[in-house]
């Protein structure tokens, strides 16, 4: 976890997601109820608490058993459920916020994902957002992993403004530059076309699609 391209990715992540919420006049995650969509181990929790969420006012969900004791764990105050998060249990406009950070690529079912998108704005109070980090595009093909792009992203939220922003730089790419220069990977994160996934931040019903 301490080698050079995890950490550089893991700080552009950060940029960019503080950047989104900053968007939208958030200088943290205080006062917010959040649900994270395949919360696995509870690494993004912990992350979400530095932010200024409140444990207590965290929920989690995912379909590995042995991922929710390990969360349970690391944020014994969370509200954490096995199961899929096609039908997470929740009513109707439980959250302030609804997120997700690499869990639809690991979905190679088109309809399943369109379930769960469904599930998340279901739960997604009114003024809501959701906070996305996942792939966009897979340097080659691979039977277990999708790439989600800017047009899936329309399709999974039809009618929402969605924000996207380029990040994280191709794993070959960061795995050679990363231990040999640090300068050089945070500028080849600045060009688009490098970047493998998109930090989203999926608003409110769009002017367009309200008229």
């Amino acid at each position: 976890r301490f080698s050079p391209a995890p950490l550089a990715a893991l700080r552009a992540r950060g940029w960019a997601l503080g950047g989104l919420m900053r968007s939208i006049g958030r200088g943290d995650l205080a006062d917010l109820d959040i649900l994270d969509i395949g919360c696995g181990s509870g690494v993004e929790r912990v992350r979400f608490v530095l932010y200024g969420a409140d444990p207590r006012r965290l929920a989690g969900i995912d379909l590995m058993p042995d991922r929710i004791r390990d969360a349970r764990r690391s944020l014994p105050a969370a509200a954490l459920r096995e199961g899929s998060a096609h039908q997470t249990g929740y009513p109707d406009a439980s959250f302030d916020l609804v997120t997700q950070f690499t869990t639809f690529s690991s979905i190679t079912q088109a309809d399943m994902r369109r379930a769960i998108a469904a599930e998340m704005l279901r739960v997604l109070r009114p003024g809501g957002s959701i906070l996305w980090y996942d792939v966009r595009r897979l340097p080659r093909p691979n039977p277990d992993l999708v790439g989600i792009d800017r047009q899936e992203l329309s399709v999974l939220f039809p009618g929402r403004r969605i924000e996207t922003r380029t990040t994280t730089l191709e794993w070959g790419i960061l795995h050679r530059v990363a231990p040999r220069s640090r300068t050089l990977a945070q500028l080849l994160e600045r060009v688009p076309a490098l970047g493998s996934h998109y930090v989203a931040l999926v608003g409110p019903v769009s002017d367009t699609a309200r008229s």
